[in-house]
């Protein structure tokens, strides 16, 4: 059994070693990295920002017909009470004392009691909680998330079993659940006008921004627009980068965040200047990368070739994955 031991580490030495070896990156593969992931672009973009559009208030039937396309939905919420008795789990006498009249007021409600009835009964904390939302903030100091998430599992009515807390007992009961609607359109009124009128203020700005679409396709730019060498990460809004590092040269794009469209005109390629320490740090990563799809490559061509099953998670442990 010794002697077969042996026998499997040296197995197991020669597997890694096999993986071990390192895989050399050609030096035209690292040049290639390195220029798409840290050239810049030329680019000229101008910007339609909503905001630049006024608009009236609505009227009701306007707003009915917007909240009709965008309701605002009421989540569900459940309004909760509960019974506590309070003790120092960590003493065992004052803990069986605790547990003890914990369960004569648990048998109170099981006879019929209510839970204020038998809380007063018993000398208990009693709580009525408000109807509140899963995720919402709740000023009581009891209901932690574990007991807001049993309370969400529970259905309207019923008590909870004995639950042994980190500084007492409890007992939950779920009072009414009010379940997710849409709320009334008079209570949401108004806060439908700034939805109302951003949306507005977009159809004019999508009007507006498509002429100017056309115009750039055209190639007459307009004295609004900026000019600017981007990189990936920086120089331009967001999305405008986005836009000009998925297009191409020449490429006139159209897109749009939260308050804005951009008319995005694709520049000529900026190629970066070489810097040898980002260059080496590029290398090595090339280098990991490539020694993990080998490791990879390996694991697959053994759970092929031999007939036992490898233990992926040993595997990995044994190559440090």
């Amino acid at each position: 059994d010794f002697a077969n031991a042996l026998r499997g580490d040296i197995l197991r030495q020669m597997a890694v070693g096999a993986t071990n070896v390192p895989v050399v990156v050609p030096e035209f593969a690292v040049d290639a990295l390195y220029n798409a992931r840290y050239a810049k672009r030329n680019v000229k973009y101008e910007t339609v920002k909503f905001g630049d559009f006024s608009v009236e208030n609505p009227g009701d039937e306007q707003l009915q017909n917007y909240y009709a396309q965008n309701p605002v939905v009421v989540p569900e919420k459940r309004s909760v009470s509960y019974l506590f008795v309070a003790a120092d789990m960590n003493k065992p006498d004052i803990y069986d004392a605790g547990f003890k009249k914990a369960q004569q007021i648990e048998d109170m409600i099981i006879s019929g009691d209510s839970m204020a009835d038998a809380a007063a009964r018993g000398g208990a904390k009693y709580v009525k909680v408000p109807a509140f939302a899963r995720g919402e903030k709740i000023s009581d100091n009891l209901l932690d998330d574990s007991l807001v998430a049993r309370v969400f599992a529970m259905d309207s009515g019923n008590e909870s079993e004995l639950l042994e807390l980190k500084n007492g007992f409890a007992i939950l009961r779920v009072d009414e659940i009010i379940p997710q609607h849409n709320a009334e359109f008079a209570d949401v009124k108004k806060d439908l006008i700034a939805g109302w009128k951003k949306s507005e203020q977009r159809k004019n700005a999508y009007i507006k921004a498509n002429e100017l679409l056309g115009n750039a396709k055209r190639g007459d730019l307009s004295k609004a627009v900026k000019s600017a060498t981007v990189s990936r990460t920086d120089g331009a809004p967001l999305v405008v980068l986005n836009s000009v590092f998925s297009g191409r040269n020449g490429d006139v794009i159209l897109t749009e965040d939260d308050g804005a469209f951009y008319i995005v005109s694709v520049g000529e390629t900026v190629a970066p200047k070489m810097d040898v320490a980002q260059k080496a740090k590029l290398r090595k990563e090339m280098e990991n990368m490539s020694s993990r799809y080998l490791q990879d490559d390996f694991s697959q061509f053994l759970k092929r070739h031999y007939k036992v099953k490898v233990n992926d998670k040993t595997f990995n442990r044994f190559i440090a994955k």
